[in-house]
């Protein structure tokens, strides 16, 4: 098959999922072909894509923005016009939600079967209300009606679609998948980040925005400081709520114990972590928490989509409602108070991760394409 991936939020989840797909597909035998933005791309996607370029694949580099704005019409004249030089092609499958409607508005009149994955619909968002969110989900669900396949990345994924209208009949459910092996393999970094021999490592990965919502982290972590001195919170990323979170943690007195990692390799930082916290306000089905299982981490997550794939409360983890702090905090000081609690989630978290393997994800998503071509010319 040759098929035409699309994405504008080529940065952390979304590229490292765009990535693997594209890997697996050339590995199969396909003929890929990326259109990719690099505004918000990071040096984790761009390395990766040089590593993989190497004359196996043809890339676009078209410069995007997250937010609609006029420059979408060029865009999608220039991906058409790429469509015209390059094609035809059997699949166009847009990944988030900018290259999810490009996707689709390149797609018209085309021959290709067109797939969009949002990995986290921004109606999800509980930011967004009133009209806004109104309008966000009549344009999610118009732009349906011009796609063949929706594919959610988890069970509460296509809830939420079918939610704002969207046919069940068009979502198809396909969880994310990463390389477990390569984090079975990784080497503690305990001494490498100077954590205190003593500490105890509360982690968190992920982008300093406000949709990862790291404040409530913070403050969660002043709560559980006073009633575990030996506790430390390293926090691996960057984004603009970097400087904030610095102002903070200084503002609990807590500025002594966190750890700002910046940019790092997340399941290698895992290594160095006691137990993982996600405190997001909304998600598809986030990398970090099939990263933490598969480094038999336990988890402590808000209630977003795909947390209670990954996450059995009182198994390996603990879910909390978003955006409370002080339910986060107890989560949090009841593991780090419970060495055997600690020790009986990692062995469960060992055994749910096997679920979410790379190879699987891929295999799953070839096949649908196959289906979808397959139908058209029988």
């Amino acid at each position: 098959m040759k098929i035409l991936l699309i994405v504008e939020a080529s940065h952390a989840g979304v590229g490292k999922h765009v990535l693997d797909l594209t890997e697996g597909l050339l590995r199969s035998g396909h003929v890929v072909h990326l259109v990719y933005s690099p505004v918000r791309s990071d040096i984790h996607f761009e390395k990766r894509l040089g590593e993989i370029l190497d004359g196996k694949f043809s890339q676009y580099q078209l410069r995007m923005r997250r937010s609609p704005y006029p420059g979408d019409l060029l865009a999608t004249w220039k991906i058409r016009l790429y469509l015209r030089q390059n094609g035809p092609f059997d699949i166009i499958h847009g990944h988030s939600s900018k290259g999810g409607a490009l996707a689709k508005l390149v797609g018209i009149g085309s021959r290709a079967k067109v797939l969009y994955t949002p990995n986290a619909f921004i109606t999800a968002n509980p930011g967004i209300k009133g009209i806004a969110k109104v309008i966000y989900g009549l344009v999610e669900w118009s732009l349906s009606l011009i796609t063949d396949k929706i594919i959610a990345v988890s069970e509460d994924e296509k809830r939420h679609a079918a939610s704002i209208g969207i046919s069940e009949e068009l979502i198809h459910v396909i969880e994310n998948g990463i390389d477990l092996g390569t984090c079975n393999r990784l080497p503690d970094r305990r001494k490498d980040f100077g954590f205190p021999p003593e500490s105890m490592i509360i982690g968190f990965v992920g982008r300093l925005t406000d949709q990862k919502d790291p404040g409530n982290l913070l403050r969660a972590f002043g709560m559980v400081s006073r009633e575990v001195p030996q506790a430390r919170l390293a926090i691996v990323g960057e984004g603009p709520l970097r400087l904030t979170l610095e102002t903070l943690a200084s503002h609990l007195g807590v500025e002594d114990k966190i750890h700002f990692l910046g940019l790092q390799n997340g399941a290698d930082a895992m290594t160095s972590f006691d137990i993982f916290v996600l405190s997001s306000k909304y998600e598809g089905m986030p990398y970090v928490l099939l990263e933490a299982v598969a480094t038999g981490l336990p988890i402590v997550t808000t209630a977003v989509a795909g947390a209670s794939n990954v996450v059995a409360n009182g198994r390996n983890g603990y879910i909390v409602p978003i955006g409370n702090p002080e339910l986060l905090a107890n989560a949090i000081g009841e593991l780090l108070s419970d060495e055997k609690l600690r020790k009986d989630y990692s062995a469960e978290a060992k055994l749910i991760a096997p679920r979410f393997s790379v190879e699987n994800m891929i295999s799953r998503t070839e096949e649908l394409y196959v289906n979808l071509v397959s139908a058209t010319s029988s």
